[in-house]
C-alpha cells in the first residue's frame, strides 16, 4: 500500500517506495556455503532442485525445502545467510503514478518483485495506491468538485470570486445576480486528465447568512424585505 497526495493522484508524478526484498548473499555469492567450503548433492531431491507433492494428476512440483531449489547443500552453511544463499534487505524504487489514479487502484512494476527459486527471474511488484483526502476537492469520475461560500450581497447583486484549481492556480468565476445557494458552475478542462479524456471542475456555491447583524444592517434588511414583499 502506497499513500499518495490528492493532486499527485489527479495529475500523476513520481513517488519513492521502500520494498522488502531478498537478494543474493554477497558473502557466499548465493551458494549458501561458507567461503572455502564445498557443496554436496541434495539427498532430499537428488540434485533436481524440486520435489513433488501429491499423487497422480494432482502432483505439483515445488522447490526443494532442503536445498532451496539449488540441488546442492553446503557442507558448512554460510554464517551470513545461514545457508539460504540470500539475505533480506530493502530497496528504494521510484514509481511513476499515472494521471487519474484512483483510490485502491493497482500498478504492476515489471521486474521489481522477488527473485524466483535458485536465482530465477525476478517477478513483478504490485503496488496498490491509497489517495489522501483533500480539504477542498472531491472527485466524481473525471470531474473535481469543490464548494465556495458567498455572502448574501454577492448572491443577490452578483459578483466575481476567485476559485483555486487543483494546479494551485486562481480562476475568476462570475456569479450572476440572483444566484441560489447550491448552484453549480462548470469550469471546462480543469478536472482529471486521463488518456484522451479530461474532466471539468464543478464549483458549488453556498450562501453564508450572517449570524449577527448590526442595528443598521438589520434595519436595512427590514426595509429591503418590506420593499420586495418578503415575509419574515
Amino acid at each position: 500500500m502506497v499513500e499518495i497526495g490528492f493532486r499527485k493522484a489527479v495529475r500523476g508524478g513520481k513517488v519513492t517506495v521502500t520494498v522488502p526484498i531478498r537478494e543474493e548473499c554477497a558473502t557466499c555469492d548465493g551458494s549458501g556455503a561458507a567461503p572455502g567450503t564445498s557443496l554436496d548433492t541434495c539427498k532430499e531431491c537428488e540434485g533436481r532442485g524440486t520435489v513433488t507433492f501429491g499423487q497422480g494428476s494432482f502432483s505439483v512440483p515445488r522447490p526443494c525445502p532442503a536445498c532451496y531449489g539449488r540441488g546442492k547443500v553446503p557442507r558448512q552453511p554460510c554464517s551470513a545467510c545461514q545457508g539460504r544463499g540470500e539475505v533480506s534487505t530493502h530497496r528504494k524504487i521510484s514509481i511513476t503514478v499515472p494521471p487519474g489514479t484512483e483510490d485502491g487502484s493497482r500498478l504492476r512494476v515489471s521486474g521489481q518483485g522477488e527473485r524466483g527459486p535458485g536465482g530465477g527471474r525476478a517477478g513483478d511488484l504490485i503496488v496498490r495506491f491509497r489517495v489522501k483526502e483533500d480539504s477542498f476537492f472531491e472527485r466524481d469520475g473525471l470531474d473535481l468538485v469543490c464548494e465556495v461560500p458567498i455572502n448574501l450581497a454577492q448572491a443577490t447583486l452578483g459578483s466575481r470570486v476567485r476559485v483555486r484549481t487543483v494546479d494551485r492556480k486562481k480562476i475568476l468565476l462570475r456569479i450572476p445576480p440572483g444566484t441560489q445557494s447550491g448552484t453549480v458552475f462548470r469550469v471546462k478542462g480543469q478536472g482529471v486528465k486521463r488518456r484522451d479524456a479530461t474532466g471539468d471542475q464543478l464549483v458549488r456555491v453556498v450562501i453564508r447568512v450572517p449570524k449577527d447583524l448590526s442595528k443598521e444592517g438589520r434595519e436595512a434588511l427590514e426595509r429591503l424585505a418590506e420593499a420586495e414583499g418578503l415575509r419574515h
